[in-house]
């Protein structure tokens, strides 16, 4: 055993720091693919190397506008989403984009809506089971019955388009087109779709307790019965009225056609607009609420042919007019003829003019019969739009519907 003695130091083992340094920067035994990896030790990083390294972070302005898109895509549309207003090039890019592949995938992810989604899916295998065994001379006379193709009809109207994407900007004939081509054409407001979502699988579920009990009754009896008589008293069994009464289906019938065109689409008609509603009622079939305002839009603001090709294809469409279609093709047609009196007089019976003014008389014609065939009264500032006109053909017609000069 030793003592230490306080004081004195004791020798250690230094390595040569030359070596050290050269065996930090470049050791002895570097595995041979590292050499194509890593620098030799004898060069030295300049000035242009090292800033050609470094990279900026990316930001939401220099990402590409694609990914920009489906971004503003995934947080949503409407008033919550004002990515659009954090600055200009967002501005320009975002809601004045036409792409047919954002335009899909923005409309399919927001506004293509399920309404069957809480009917079962072997809702229509068992609907078919329980009709299969019904005898086969019942089943060729009841083919053609609501009772079956109605609830089978369901499986093709499940998904629909919300009538909510037509308010913005970026819709015209186009985009109205294509999200036809590849949503389909069926389009409901907000407060159907609700009600659909809620009473489908309910109105589902009463048939097939109807269609149980009228198996039951052919299966029990011999008789040659009466599919009528025996679905009407099905019908009004305990069970399946009760069950109707319950959840209101007396007066339900499940939605196979769209909606009427949104009302806000006929506020500040332009040409654009005036072409989606043409397609929206060619492609979807949904009514026009406000024709006389439409009618006044196409005389003023569309092009001659663009005009008569419009006017044409609403022919025999419009059923219903109200007062205040009335009084807005009164108007219009008050317009035309100021344009026809302007235009030179060998020109007048030829003029682009004179061909809208015939054609909207016509109108004018098929307008009062149908208002006054809905029992409407007369109204002084219809008869001034009549005085100013200086039409008596047109005055003997309301005549001849019950009108009364004022």
């Amino acid at each position: 055993m030793g003592f230490i003695s306080t004081g004195r130091g004791y020798k250690r083992r230094k390595s040569d720091p030359i070596y050290s340094f050269q065996r930090k920067v470049s050791p002895r035994n570097r595995l041979p693919f590292l050499n194509d990896l890593l620098p030799s030790p004898s060069t030295t990083p300049t000035s242009d190397s090292i800033t050609s390294d470094i990279h900026e972070p990316p930001t939401l302005e220099t990402l590409p506008v694609d990914i920009l898109l489906l971004i503003y895509n995934y947080v949503g549309v409407g008033e919550a989403n004002s990515m659009s207003f954090i600055n200009k090039h967002f501005h320009m890019v975002i809601p004045l984009v036409k792409e047919k592949w954002w335009l899909e995938k923005m409309v399919r992810c927001h506004y293509v809506v399920d309404l069957n989604i809480d009917v079962s899916e072997k809702w229509e295998a068992r609907y078919r089971s329980r009709y299969t065994k019904l005898p086969s001379s019942v089943r060729e006379s009841w083919s053609g019955s609501d009772f079956l193709t109605l609830p089978s009809a369901l499986g093709q109207y499940r998904h629909c388009i919300d009538t909510a994407v037509l308010k913005f900007k970026f819709i015209d004939h186009q985009t109205v087109t294509e999200m036809g081509k590849y949503l389909g054409h069926f389009a409901l407001n907000r407060g159907t779709i609700e009600r659909e979502q809620m009473l489908r699988n309910r109105y589902l579920n009463w048939r097939y307790m109807v269609l149980c009990r009228i198996v039951d009754t052919y299966q029990g009896s011999e008789e040659d019965l009466n599919i009528e008589e025996v679905q009407a008293q099905s019908e009004e069994a305990e069970d399946p009225k009760n069950y109707r009464e319950k959840y209101s289906l007396s007066k339900y019938t499940p939605v196979t056609q769209s909606d009427p065109i949104p009302v806000s689409m006929f506020e500040m008609l332009s040409p654009h607009k005036i072409d989606a509603i043409m397609v929206l009622n060619k492609l979807f079939g949904m009514e026009i609420p406000r024709a006389g305002q439409l009618l006044s839009g196409i005389v003023r603001l569309c092009k001659h042919e663009q005009a008569l090709s419009h006017l044409n294809h609403l022919a025999g469409l419009i059923t219903k007019y109200n007062y205040l279609d009335v009084v807005t093709l009164l108007q219009a047609l008050l317009h035309c003829r100021n344009l026809v009196l302007k235009s030179p007089l060998h020109d007048r019976g030829s003029s682009p003019q004179a061909q809208l003014l015939e054609e909207l008389y016509h109108y004018m014609e098929e307008a009062f019969t149908l208002y006054y065939g809905q029992g409407q009264v007369d109204d002084e500032i219809i008869w001034d739009l009549l005085k100013q006109l200086e039409m008596p053909e047109l005055i003997d017609h309301v005549v001849s519907l019950g009108g009364h000069p004022q």
